[in-house]
């Protein structure tokens, strides 16, 4: 029973261990732009980006072979491009969506939990979409599939720190983050194969400026700036005449490595070319410092919602990680001073914050996930100090940004759209 109930929990809140995966009257926070938080520098713009990277997350829930996988995940793409209210119509697919599917998960503890799927599952996804009537592109990163065994142990949990190997910067990336980059670059389009790099030197050959942005939401979050820093350290492949300008959101992402590494991204994209937006009351963005884990048990205190036994055990498990990762590391670079780090400068981080519910006022209107969330709870026999808080922790981490961000149907219309274009099975 625990164990069954643990696995729920690591599944269904996208929370904890890994910090990566998955209305009311609620008290609004100080807008300005027409309807964001007055820490948004840009909010057309950030609602945009937030919208895209929303989007490339639609492939969870698939399963079976590479083709039908990526026509439904193409499918509820399209479905949504359109009817997001931020996007306004006036965004296209021009390359993608490209996915990996995995059927394996990882080894250990979070192999145990997370056995194979009985079908390869959406591991990364990824799109291009092109602005209408401007040189202005997006690559839109998805975050964690709640079913991937994959992305939680080894893109989400597996921190190991591994040498950046492209530019000077003597700093550390994340294992699982640079192995989820290097799926990412790598993939190529099934109809007609060209890689993101082959589709981005058409844009660069334009004699026009062009703009291309690099968002992500989650696991996105932390592959997002990596990747555009990847493409960064590789323009020469794809951009010689230094035409394009890149430019990332980062939105609700965990550390992609230690603090030298995190201070060569903020290097390379200085000023507007890096935003990072993360909600001040979501769990994830405190992955992976120690000192931010550590304020987990705490975090929800004023609305009275605290870890029960299962969650606060996750909680350990993630500071665990942490403290295990960093002392097999100082084995053999014992000199090094590793810390992990947060990517943006302060003026580059955008902070916001999701308004705290109090149980059991869960807007499942504007965050459907919470249905199902709930309704797992309650199958698994889960208690009512854990389900509150894998409640809270799942709303902060999905919803709350676009509700902050005044996209309040953003989550109902991605549901609506996973729902219009059914699960592709492709079973033998």
């Amino acid at each position: 029973m625990f164990k069954a109930v643990f696995e729920f929990f690591v599944k269904a809140s996208l929370c904890l261990i890994v910090f990566l995966a998955s209305s009311l009257n609620l008290a609004s926070s100080v807008l300005a732009q027409s309807g964001c938080p007055t820490s948004i520098k840009d909010c057309k713009t950030t609602q945009e980006m937030l919208s895209l990277a929303i989007t490339a997350g639609m492939s969870s829930g698939l399963e079976g072979t590479i083709g039908p996988v990526t026509a439904t995940t193409a499918k509820r793409v399209a479905c949504l491009l359109p009817i997001a209210s931020a996007l306004n119509n006036n965004w296209k697919v021009v390359w993608g969506p490209e996915l990996i599917l995995k059927q394996k998960s990882g080894s250990g503890i979070c192999g145990a939990l997370f056995p194979p799927a009985k079908q390869p599952v959406p591991a990364n996804t990824m799109f291009v979409a092109k602005k209408n009537n401007e040189n202005t592109y997006a690559i839109s990163v998805a975050g964690t599939n709640p079913a991937s065994g994959y992305d939680w142990c080894v893109e989400d949990a597996n921190i190991t720190p591994q040498a950046w190997p492209f530019g000077l910067h003597g700093g550390f990336v994340n294992e699982g983050t640079n192995l989820g980059v290097s799926y990412l670059r790598n993939l190529q389009q099934l109809r007609a194969p060209r890689t993101l790099v082959n589709f981005l030197a058409q844009v660069g050959s334009i004699p026009q400026a062009s703009t291309v942005y690099v968002t992500g939401h989650s696991l996105g979050g932390a592959l997002a700036p990596t990747l555009a820093l990847w493409l960064k350290n590789h323009r020469s492949t794809w951009d010689p005449f230094n035409r394009v300008t890149l430019k990332v959101f980062a939105f609700a992402g965990a550390t992609p490595g230690d603090k030298v590494f995190a201070a060569y991204i903020n290097g390379q994209f200085t000023g507007d070319s890096l935003n990072v937006i993360n909600n001040t009351n979501d769990v994830v963005p405190h992955a992976w410092s120690i000192t931010t884990l550590k304020q987990l048990p705490n975090i929800f205190d004023t609305v009275n919602v605290n870890p029960g036994f299962i969650t606060l055990g996750a909680i350990t498990a993630a500071e665990t990680n942490n403290m295990d990762t960093i002392r097999a590391f100082k084995k053999t670079h014992p000199n090094y001073p590793f810390a992990y780090g947060r990517t943006g400068t302060i003026s580059q981080r955008q902070p916001i914050t999701g308004n705290l519910i109090t149980p059991p006022n869960w807007p499942y209107a504007n965050c459907p996930s919470l249905t199902t969330i709930a309704a797992d709870a309650k199958a698994k026999g889960l208690g009512k100090a854990d389900t509150d808080y894998v409640l809270e922790t799942a709303y902060q981490h999905l919803c709350a940004y676009p509700n902050q961000l005044s996209l309040q149907s953003l989550r109902t219309k991605e549901n609506n759209c996973i729902n219009a274009n059914p699960l592709t099975y492709d079973r033998k």
